[in-house]
């Protein structure tokens, strides 16, 4: 048993002292510091894995004067070690020591094992959290930043990019950078939230969230209005028609510099929807014809939207519109007939559709007469059953100031009767007993 043990230990003792060995042997140390080095190395892992960032420190200092290419995760361990650090302290001058220190670990990492892309945006994760309140750090920012997405591109992560596009409205706040510069600018980091978004996967929301924030943030420093987008943009979209991205990018920029009226925010709309056509830039279209008095244009243009809307409501918005287009072309039975389709497609819009049919009804006065004094205010009982039906307590007030007097209804002998409404209306009402 006895001799069993001291087997079993002396090869525990063997495979520990092999680890070791081939733990040192992947470190780089000077000469005659081996030993001290190999020791060290062991106590500084051993103490950043526990997260004993204080006790990590002497052996990391020891590194970084006297083996700074000792290995290339070192600097991953400084990193850890100085930003642990900085998280803890209380007291302020030390922990912008630590900050401070963390981001320069960045920049010896590059300078002994390269690498820059990676660490310059590991570094940028950082850096601005720390320095976002020194704005004697903005302009040496604003060139990490901008360095970090010319060389990671869409690997840029996602936080970098909100903060590079904060950075840049601060410069050009501070008047450090021309608009022109902003949007440049602005325009890679849109560029690299799209490839992301497309790639799907688990980081979209993240992307999705950015790219808003950029979005908001573009307009907050830089003044969009329709003469800035005709000459910044549209000269891009006739050097690449077909570029997708920059097409909706154009057309958003118009839309939020009300630029509605201009023959160009018909020209891109019209490119956009022929790429990409979706229920609301069609829509809008529509609406950017009528604006132009095409008709044929609006109508054609409003029903294709209802073919590509997927939600009822959306459908019976449009069935709303074609209704109100049909009654001021005066076809108020085509009107009514897309008002009843509202109502059917969606209930929630059948309030408004009823009550659409009955001021229909109720501008037909003049046209829905009779020699019957009766049968000539038998249409606005029609409005008022019109009213009462979509819940319109106003509508069916109006209506009922024009109701055959009482003494009409008895003159006639009509009260209780059912009768039709003359006209397009088409239907049959209850003549009032008083």
């Amino acid at each position: 048993m006895m001799r069993n043990f001291i087997l079993k230990s002396l090869f525990l003792l063997l495979c520990a002292n092999i680890g070791f060995q081939i733990a040192s042997a992947q470190i780089k140390l000077p000469a005659g510091k081996e030993k001290e080095g190999n020791e060290k190395w062991v106590l500084l892992t051993d103490t950043e894995k526990a997260k004993d960032f204080k006790t990590a420190l002497p052996h990391l200092e020891w590194f970084l004067a006297n083996a700074p290419d000792a290995h290339s995760s070192l600097y991953i361990k400084a990193a850890n070690i100085y930003e642990g650090l900085a998280a803890a302290e209380t007291v302020a001058a030390q922990k912008e020591e630590y900050q401070n220190k963390a981001l320069a670990i960045y920049d010896e990492r590059i300078k002994y094992f390269n690498d820059e892309a990676n660490v310059l945006n590991r570094k940028g994760y950082k850096m601005y959290p720390y320095w976002s309140n020194k704005a004697d750090k903005y302009d040496e920012m604003f060139a990490t930043y901008k360095k970090i997405v010319e060389l990671n591109k869409e690997k840029t992560f996602s936080q970098n990019i909100a903060y590079y596009m904060t950075i840049l409205c601060s410069q050009r706040k501070a008047n450090k950078v021309t608009d022109e510069v902003v949007l440049d600018e602005y325009d890679k980091m849109s560029a690299i939230a799209d490839a992301n978004i497309k790639l799907g996967g688990n980081s979209v929301a993240a992307w999705q969230q950015v790219k808003d924030f950029i979005d908001k943030q573009l307009e907050s420093c830089v003044t969009i209005n329709c003469d800035f987008v005709k000459t910044q943009y549209i000269p891009k979209f006739r050097n690449d028609p077909n570029n997708l991205d920059l097409l909706k990018k154009i057309y958003a920029l118009m839309i939020n510099g009300k630029c509605t009226d201009s023959p160009e925010m018909l020209e891109i709309s019209q490119a956009l929807i022929e790429k990409d056509p979706t229920f609301g830039r069609v829509k809008t279209h529509a609406l950017l014809l009528k604006l132009n008095k095409d008709e044929a244009g609006y109508i054609k243009y409003i029903e294709k939207a209802a073919t590509l809307a997927t939600e009822n409501a959306d459908k019976a918005e449009i069935y709303l519109i074609l209704a109100q287009s049909e009654a001021q072309k005066g076809n108020k039975a085509g009107a009514r007939a897309w008002a009843f389709k509202a109502a059917e497609t969606d209930g929630t819009q059948a309030g408004k559709a009823y009550s659409f049919v009955g001021y229909l009804y109720l501008a037909s006065g003049s046209e829905c007469t009779n020699s019957n004094p009766v049968i000539a205010k038998a249409v606005y009982i029609a409005a008022y059953n019109m009213f009462k039906r979509a819940g319109d307590g106003t509508g069916m007030a109006k209506a009922q100031a024009y109701f055959p007097t009482k003494e009409d209804v008895f003159s006639q002998a009509m009260g209780g009767q059912t009768v039709a409404v003359p006209c397009w209306v088409g239907e049959s009402v209850q003549i009032p007993n008083y």
